[in-house]
């Protein structure tokens, strides 16, 4: 009688990495998260993987015309440009690069030890929706150094436009995630 197949593996960027032998990277389990207008620090620390949040950049600049448009403010406003690494169980995941008009900036410390989304919650505008755009790219020089993954691996790369109730802009971002360690998931109904 013949043996029975071995079971297959789910695939992953990691397992595939893995057969290849690319880099000496460590991986970790993923980390599944639903497609929604929420934190990715809540989220994390609702999910016990011990977030932490180092600030790389915090730059306070006059708006020129393509971040007004981008912000919906006007051309000379002040706004902040705030890079952050994102830690999960001590690994980086992600980089989140934030353009927001410095009146709705909280303070810096806040950012250390809460998401962006909890703070705004707290001074009064709460995010209500936003416009998202995913997509997948190669890791640049910098995005590999940040988060310890070979030049070239996969990452992906998250656009998002968050609004307020009343539709103002609070935020514009564009992040970067590992794609060994982070996965979309997505709800899907017949209409």
């Amino acid at each position: 009688m013949d043996a029975e197949p071995e079971p297959l593996k789910p695939f992953t960027l990691a397992s595939l990495n893995n057969e290849q032998g690319v880099g000496a990277h460590v991986t970790l389990p993923s980390i599944h998260r639903k497609v929604g207008l929420t934190s990715l620090f809540e989220d994390l620390n609702e999910a016990g993987l011990d977030p932490e949040t180092e600030i790389l950049e915090y730059e306070v600049k006059l708006a020129d015309p393509d971040i007004s448009g981008l912000l919906e403010c006007k051309e000379g406003t002040e706004v902040v440009h705030l890079k952050r690494l994102r830690y999960s169980r001590g690994y980086p995941l992600a980089i989140l690069n934030n353009i927001l008009v410095a009146s709705k900036m909280p303070r810096p410390l806040l950012l250390s030890t809460s998401g962006l989304y909890e703070c705004f919650r707290s001074m009064g505008s709460t995010p209500d929706s936003a416009f998202q755009r995913i997509g997948a790219k190669r890791a640049c020089t910098e995005e590999a150094e940040l988060l310890q993954v070979d030049e070239g691996s996969a990452v992906i790369s998250v656009g998002r436009t968050v609004y307020s109730k009343s539709g103002e802009v609070l935020n514009v971002e564009e992040d970067i995630y590992d794609a060994s360690q982070y996965l979309l998931t997505f709800d899907l109904n017949a209409s």
